[in-house]
């Protein structure tokens, strides 16, 4: 009798399911078929970035060549394009390389222009916009008023930013450019007491202030 139940059982298991394939079946096949597109997908995403990346270093490496071998017009042109089309890390690099090459090559307007993309690029991490940031404001220092530059470097003077000091040091210098001796000597003295701040670039700081100061 156990059995007999118990085949029962079984055939009306085996029916349910057999009704539950009728309707589900071809969207259980589908949702099969959608996952190994997916998997095979990520994996061709994966090995595609890993080319395109060495692709990247080896364009990078070939940039750099060119500017040990003293072709600074070259190598920019080499970095600038990894900028443009590169991937990840190496077009971050390539980015503030392109301008320091622009640089080499005289062509100051160009490695500023490199400079901003990379400070107006939201994809870029915080750090190193700030960093272009800061190099844009250093190489307009002579040519755009202070009050400007200051206002673009302000944003860099936060406890947490990795480039505060150096901001501070050249919010002092605009401040002394500008003709506000009082504010330079004030924050060039600030700086020289901050314990946090770099060895070389708070004996920088010393000096500027004690020139200022006896200067008065």
């Amino acid at each position: 009798m156990t059995d007999f139940i118990r085949e029962i059982e079984e055939d009306i298991r085996r029916e349910r399911l057999e009704k539950l394939w009728k309707r589900y079946g071809v969207y259980l096949i589908a949702a099969g078929v959608l996952i190994v597109a997916l998997a095979a997908g990520w994996t061709g995403w994966q090995r595609y970035r890993s080319h395109q990346i060495a692709q990247d270093s080896i364009l990078y490496a070939a940039a750099a060549n060119l500017a040990r071998a003293g072709k600074p017009a070259a190598a920019a042109a080499a970095f600038a394009k990894i900028a443009a089309d590169g991937r990840g890390g190496y077009r971050v690099l390539a980015g503030l390389r392109a301008a320091g090459a622009y640089l080499a090559a005289g062509d100051r307007k160009a490695a500023i222009a490199a400079y901003d993309r990379l400070a107006q690029d939201s994809s870029v991490d915080a750090r190193y916009r700030d960093l272009a940031r800061y190099l844009s404001v250093l190489n307009r220092a002579d040519s755009v008023k202070p009050e400007v530059l200051e206002a673009e470097l302000r944003p860099l003077l936060q406890k947490d930013d990795p480039w505060r000091f150096s901001a501070r040091e050249l919010m002092a210098v605009l401040e002394l450019k500008a003709g506000d001796k009082k504010a330079a000597a004030r924050d060039f003295g600030a700086l020289a007491n901050d314990l946090q701040a770099p060895v070389g670039l708070r004996e920088r700081a010393a000096g500027m202030h004690a020139a200022l100061t006896e200067a008065k």
